[in-house]
């Protein structure tokens, strides 16, 4: 019995072919497999009261333009808004340590789309730390800010701050994005956030 997808009503008559096309392309992995027609897609049924593309039931493929769906998931999208194309670079991945998760996505997101240089520039101008992951001939290679791996040293040890201040003072502060310490070493414990922002 082979897989079914079905082709919801809600995705645009002109692109329903190539979305069709999409998914019986992955046909050939299975026939590796030694399964032959292992995976078809259809049109969603439009006569029939039992179908509903939020039963699991149905593998159904939909059209969504709201930002916000009431259900499922938005998967990454790294545009170059000085292009308007998506990026395409060696980076792999780009993790940054934060006290606040949107910081960390926020800046991880903008050094992803500068890039592996550009991008490590940045974290260094600003002092964040972050770690860059690219990919090459070998493999993958990492490649960290200055301050990155005594932040996590010093996160292991409970004295972490984006700046080096303390903990409780930056939380006071809360100034964006990350500034120089002003005064003091860390001595406050502080959580950490690490956001990567991954090429698909």
């Amino acid at each position: 019995k082979p897989i079914v997808y079905y082709i919801d009503h809600t995705i645009p008559e002109k692109y329903r072919p190539y979305v069709k096309a999409g998914i019986e392309g992955w046909q050939t992995a299975f026939e590796a497999a030694g399964f032959k027609n292992a995976i078809v897609a259809k049109e969603a049924p439009a006569d029939d009261p039992d179908y509903d593309p939020g039963d699991v039931r149905y593998s159904t493929i939909r059209w969504i333009t709201s930002s916000e769906p009431s259900f499922g998931a938005i998967g990454p999208s790294r545009i170059d808004p000085r292009t308007g194309r998506p990026v395409q670079h060696q980076l792999a991945s780009v993790s940054v340590l934060s006290d606040r998760a949107m910081s960390a996505d926020a800046m991880s997101t903008a050094m992803m789309v500068l890039g592996p240089e550009e991008g490590l520039a940045l974290a260094e101008r600003m002092q964040v730390p972050a770690m860059f992951l690219l990919r090459s001939e070998d493999g993958i290679v990492e490649r960290t800010t200055l301050n990155f791996k005594d932040r996590v040293v010093a996160a292991r040890s409970g004295r972490w701050s984006p700046t080096g201040e303390s903990s409780a003072a930056w939380r006071r502060r809360r100034t964006w994005p990350w500034r120089p310490p002003r005064t003091g070493s860390p001595s406050a414990a502080g959580s950490i956030s690490s956001t990567s922002s991954s090429r698909m």
